[in-house]
This record gives structure tokens, sequence and C-alpha cells, in this order.
């Protein structure tokens, strides 16, 4: 999860590198999107979005651009021959 939003990070300004915290549940399940908040791994605030509705934005915070970067460097290692 935190590479996915790495990525989109480096190639795509802030609005695109945003993400609903419940999509993130659904792709990633609530036990790894849990973590990541409870870690600082993800920034989060709940966002008017409709008429009484509130959802959660989550993006990258510093920690997890780190915590990210280290993930991605360990995955490509792992697929080198």
């Amino acid at each position: 999860m935190l590479t996915d939003l790495y990525l989109l990070q480096t190639y795509f300004s802030e609005p695109a590198t945003l993400a609903y915290e419940d999509d993130l549940v659904q792709r990633y399940g609530r036990h790894q999107v849990s973590q990541a908040i409870h870690k600082g791994w993800l920034d989060h605030r709940y966002v008017p979005c409709g008429r009484e509705q509130t959802r959660c934005v989550c993006r990258l915070s510093a920690a997890g651009i780190e915590e990210a970067k280290k993930q991605y460097a360990a995955d490509r290692r792992a697929a080198e021959p």
C-alpha cells in the first residue's frame, strides 16, 4: 500500500495522491490501513463530502514516504536475479 501511494506521489500532484480511507480498506484491508495510520505513515483527516456526510482522506506522511522508499528498495532487491 505504501509503495503504491509513493509511486502516485512521485508522478502526480497533490490532489491525485489523496485516497479515501474506505477505498484503501477495501483494497488493502482494515488491518493494514489501521496499522499505517497508527504508525504515523498515513496522514488522515475528515473532510465534508456531500450533505451531512464526511469521508476520511489519507495521504503519505513524511514518515510514510521514508517507509515506502525502504519497502520499494527491498522489493526491487528481491526481484533481482
